[in-house]
């Protein structure tokens, strides 16, 4: 009995086991390949079969689903045109929930249109770190087309973005991602969005054309916006506001809209080596404008036919534009309401604008205290126009020529302006009534230059009284009853660069070893000089006579842009040339070229070089020997 009862138990043992073996299967550990539809007839079906590491290849088709991508896998379409997600005009169609996934390869479409709080998109990342969406096709969204809640360190590069309805892309509290090189174009509303505390994400190499807005940031801060093409958006191009901190706007190009760039209670954002070029919108749109944006920087920047170049609307204290080419637009640079104290206006070229060059000329409160310094302010309607409430500014060192007005001063007092150079403006100054500035330094220090002053330099002094020259006329510039320069300059005003103009990329033409008799040579140089160049010369002599001649001076040709050229005379055979090139800016230093050596010499050779000369020779004297000598015999 006992021994049946073991046996029974044994085989129920056995049986248990089998059972249970039966339902143990392998888990794979590599990494594979899913193929949809061949493995798995939907995205969803394969990612859900699917381990970390795998790829799911996509055939090319049209596929209605959402999918939810909640393992590190790839998402691979077969042909970016033709491998189609539609998420039938709602939800998010490929929702990325896992870090470090890949989406390559789609047309993604139709997403949903609600906002808030499903944040509906072609695709959304939420929460996720070190994913890449590239090379989609993203169309037809009804909110979002790609956008980022609460993820970091992803990037999105290369997809097309088209018929969006809200974002092309949006970053929402999401950090140190790279958005770079995707094309959106005829997006509804914006092209890149940055929100709610993002920061140190990199916009990079984007192009935007045809949507309303290129790129928008709000409360954001230490984004870098770089080398976007941002063109024929119907608003503006580039928005920063709500207390956007610290951000860089840096070589982009944005043309053809309403504004260019424009910062809305938002401070210490740099602009600069941006091309901004045709934004022609209402009254107050500019290529850039600040409104409540202070301690922020506006440098090297090409700012080109806007309706108004750079304009401080509202109160923008503590801003710097400097190094700016600002050039052919209705309005340079303007300051058009209170509050925008501290102003540092430094080293533009403000050339050809249908307005004024610089204008302090706000209403409703005071921006005082401009620092305007070493501008080039040339063919402007008034080259420094100055209004009220705008008060105790420094105008210093200041190249101000051919201008309606040199100066339009109405109801701005407290002034000090010397140092600058006033040259054939139509008029040098207009005062109305009241203002009273102070138009020199006092002595020693100056006045102006003003380009229509006759009066004479034969004494010197605080009272003009002691017998010598000083440099400043004797008598007064007179402006008017209460404003006059006491102390005018006989001769431009020179600053304290020292440093001289310097030199690179001489050519000779011909070069040296091909130069033929009768044949005039060209030389070309490029002379560069951060204060102006004022005068190139070209000195040369020759041994033509037999003797070395005295240096002769030709004033060298500026051709284009920092290049001159000048043409040396042609010589007879075996004269050798010296030459030198000496440049001058406008302070008066002086180089003299070349790196190697004082001058530059070179031969004038016949059609034959010397050696075949001689070898001519010597064959033209034995055909001669033979020829006398078959004469005797």
């Amino acid at each position: 009995m006992r021994r049946r009862l073991f046996g029974l138990v044994v085989l129920l043992l056995l049986i248990g086991g089998l059972a249970l073996a039966s339902k143990i299967c392998l888990v794979r550990t590599e990494s594979a390949t899913i193929i949809v539809p061949d493995d798995f007839l939907t995205i969803q079906e394969a990612i859900n079969n699917a381990i970390a590491g795998d790829t799911v290849f996509v055939r090319a088709g049209t596929y209605y689903e959402h999918v939810v991508v909640n393992k590190t896998v790839s998402l691979v379409g077969e042909d970016k045109d033709r491998t189609v997600v539609d998420g039938n005009g709602t939800g998010r169609v490929i929702d990325i929930v896992s870090d470090n996934a890949n989406v390559t390869g789609f047309t993604v479409q139709r997403g949903g249109s609600i906002m808030f709080p499903d944040f509906d998109a072609g695709i959304s990342m939420n929460s996720t770190r070190g994913c890449k969406i590239s090379s989609n096709n993203i169309v037809d969204n009804g909110c979002f087309g790609v956008h980022l809640l609460d993820s970091d360190q992803n990037a999105i590069s290369g997809n097309s973005f088209t018929r969006n309805t809200m974002y092309a892309i949006d970053l929402t509290t999401s950090s140190n991602n790279i958005v770079s090189f995707n094309t959106a174009i005829f997006n509804a509303n914006i092209g890149i969005g940055m929100h709610v505390s993002s920061q140190n994400n990199i916009i990079l190499g984007n192009t935007m054309i045809n949507n309303t807005c290129g790129i928008d940031a709000a409360r954001v801060s230490d984004n870098t916006i770089s080398g976007n093409y941002i063109a024929n958006n119907s608003d503006i191009g580039i928005w920063i506001q709500d207390y956007a901190i610290n951000n860089t706007i840096c070589g982009n190009i944005l043309t053809n809209g309403q504004s260019g760039i424009q910062i809305l209670n938002s401070g210490l954002t740099e602009i600069c080596n941006n091309t901004i070029a045709h934004n022609y919108g209402s009254d107050w749109d500019a290529g850039i404008r600040l409104d409540s944006a202070d301690n922020s920087k506006i440098h090297s920047n090409l700012i080109i036919d806007n309706w108004r170049g750079i304009l401080l609307y509202t109160t923008s204290p503590y801003v710097s534009i400097y190094n700016n080419n600002i050039t052919d637009n209705e309005y340079a640079i303007r300051v058009a309401s209170g509050g925008s104290n501290y102003l540092n206006v430094s080293d533009n070229i403000v050339m050809n604008n249908r307005g004024y060059g610089v204008g302090l000329t706000g209403f409703g409160g005071a921006s005082d205290y401009a620092t305007i310094t070493r501008n080039l302010i040339v063919n402007n309607s008034d080259g420094i126009a100055l209004g009220q409430y705008s008060n105790y500014h420094n105008i210093l060192q200041n190249n101000i020529s051919q201008n309606g007005y040199g100066f339009y001063v109405e109801y701005s007092t407290q002034n000090t302006i010397w140092g600058n150079n006033i040259v054939d403006n139509d008029h040098q100054v207009y005062l109305s009534t009241g203002p009273v500035n102070n138009w020199d330094g006092g002595y020693p220090a100056g006045g102006n230059y003003w380009s229509d002053y006759d009066g004479n330099d034969t004494f010197y002094g605080p009272n003009q009284d002691s017998s010598g020259s000083d440099g400043k006329g004797d008598t007064p510039y007179v402006i008017d009853e209460d404003n006059q320069d006491s102390y005018p300059l006989m001769d431009p005003y020179r600053g304290s660069d020292v440093t001289p103009p310097q030199f690179a990329n001489r050519t000779q033409n011909p070069p040296e070893e091909e130069i033929q008799p009768d044949a005039s040579v060209t030389v070309t140089i490029d002379v560069i000089d951060e204060s102006g160049v004022e005068s190139v010369t070209l000195l040369y002599k020759n041994n033509s006579t037999g003797l070395w001649s005295g240096w002769i001076e030709i004033a060298m040709n500026h051709t284009k842009d920092n290049t001159y050229e000048a043409i040396i005379p042609p010589f007879q055979y075996l004269t050798a040339v010296e030459y030198c090139i000496n440049g001058t800016d406008f302070f008066d230093n002086w180089c003299v070229t070349p790196d190697e050596g004082y001058s530059y010499t070179y031969h004038v050779i016949s059609e034959f070089s010397p050696p075949m000369v001689l070898v001519m020779l010597t064959l033209a004297a034995f055909a001669a020997t033979t020829l006398k000598r078959s004469a005797r015999s």
